[in-house]
């Protein structure tokens, strides 16, 4: 499993060709420090730049194009839930979407997509377990 700041990394899915790209139609960017890597080509250049070209970069979402053994254990809802994934699961519609179980889903470990959470640690969901029991105890 990835760490939460190589999740949390901005990303950008080159979708349209022009002549002499760098990149490959359909190549992924990952920024670090300001500086966009293409993971097929290896080829660099400036996350400022790219933000330029929104009809040749399209952002990512932190959970987009991911194999399920580099997403999270744990995700942050948008509700600020702290849950702890039992599994992630390839919906295999094409699209490279995942889903995931966690513990205590009132569905019956039924599962949900991460649209609305972003990565979280051990410690972030500790600490909301304890917050969630003083809460529970008043």
């Amino acid at each position: 499993m990835s760490n939460t700041v190589d999740l949390l990394a901005p990303r950008y899915l080159f979708e349209n060709d022009y002549p002499g790209s760098l990149f490959s139609v359909g190549e992924i960017l990952t920024v670090k420090d300001g500086i966009a890597e293409g993971s097929v080509s290896g080829e660099q250049g400036l996350e400022s730049d790219i933000k330029k070209y929104p009809y040749l970069f399209r952002p990512m979402f932190w959970w987009e194009d991911r194999l399920p053994e580099q997403m999270p254990e744990y995700v942050k809802t948008d509700a600020g839930e702290i849950r702890k994934v039992i599994k992630w699961v390839d919906d295999e519609d094409g699209k490279g979407w995942l889903y995931y179980q966690y513990q205590g889903d009132p569905e019956g470990d039924l599962g949900a997509y991460p649209r609305d959470t972003t990565p979280a640690t051990l410690q972030d969901f500790e600490q909301y377990q304890e917050q969630k029991i003083k809460r529970e105890s008043k």
